[in-house]
């Protein structure tokens, strides 16, 4: 399914929807294997020429331990909060940024053609979160230097 919304059909009351989003559609790395389909909640308001995106990004994404080289299970849960302005705006997503400093939680985006595309924004919440050097455990005690083995499998 696509995250693509309609601006034209919201009103200032809030929209709920959710979707899962198949990994092929994500067009992730291949170090970045998804488990299931990634669970996407969001609410979106219009506030005039703005659109008020909250909600939530939830995947299982399988990957190597760097420590240990084993396999393992990441669970991901991250906040989706964007403010979305359409891209002709004079009120620009940059410069509101800028603006808004205090919101540094905050993303804005820009929309065209009266659609909010959240695909692209779904795909970054995913590879940001992921941390740099994934550990199975946090206390994963990695490889013996000499023979290889993971250091808690061996008697020394």
């Amino acid at each position: 399914m696509m995250l693509t919304f309609n601006v034209l059909s919201l009103t200032e009351e809030p929209w709920v929807a959710s979707a899962e989003v198949p990994a092929r559609d994500l067009d992730l790395d291949a170090d970045l294997r998804v488990e299931a389909p990634v669970g996407v909640e969001v609410e979106l308001q219009r506030l005039g020429e703005k659109i008020h995106i909250k909600g939530a990004v939830s995947a299982r994404i399988r990957l190597e331990c760097a420590r240990c080289l084993n396999e393992f299970i990441l669970p991901i849960q991250a906040d989706l909060d964007l403010v979305a302005l359409p891209a002709d705006s004079e009120s620009r997503p940059a410069k509101l940024a800028e603006e808004n400093p205090e919101e540094e939680d905050t993303s804005f985006m820009a929309y065209k053609h009266d659609q909010v595309e959240l695909l692209p924004e779904v795909r970054s919440i995913l590879i940001l979160a992921v941390p740099m050097k994934p550990l199975c455990e946090e206390n994963c005690p990695g490889l013996c230097p000499d023979c290889g083995i993971r250091l808690d499998e061996t008697d020394q």
